[in-house]
């Protein structure tokens, strides 16, 4: 039977993933624990006025350091520009990027 992730875990990977360059927010975090294996999916803003090849260096370079800190876990990440807002989907969650986020240099 699938499982979401106890909240440690969860706020340990929503962490990694916040650190890495270039991310402006995450939200719609989901995961879920099936046999022996974990999935995690979420949507990333990253600013809106870079390029197509700026966004995807960047959200490879979360993909590494989620692979890193967690290695057996298969990652789904959702792009968004800045600001974007889902009007459409009554499943939408709100913000999980941690609330150090943006202060730290």
């Amino acid at each position: 039977m699938d499982k979401e992730w106890p909240e440690a875990m969860r706020a340990d990977f929503i962490e990694v993933a916040a650190r890495q360059p270039g991310i402006k927010g995450i939200h719609d975090f989901r995961t879920r624990h099936a046999g022996t294996h974990d999935f995690a999916q979420f949507h990333m803003e990253v600013p809106g006025d870079i390029t197509v090849a700026q966004a995807h260096k960047v959200v490879e370079g979360v993909e590494r350091a989620l692979h890193k800190a967690f290695p057996k876990v298969e990652v789904l990440i959702h792009l968004d520009p800045e600001g974007h807002v889902d009007t459409d989907n009554p499943l939408v969650e709100a913000d999980v990027t941690p609330h150090w986020f943006g202060k730290r240099a």
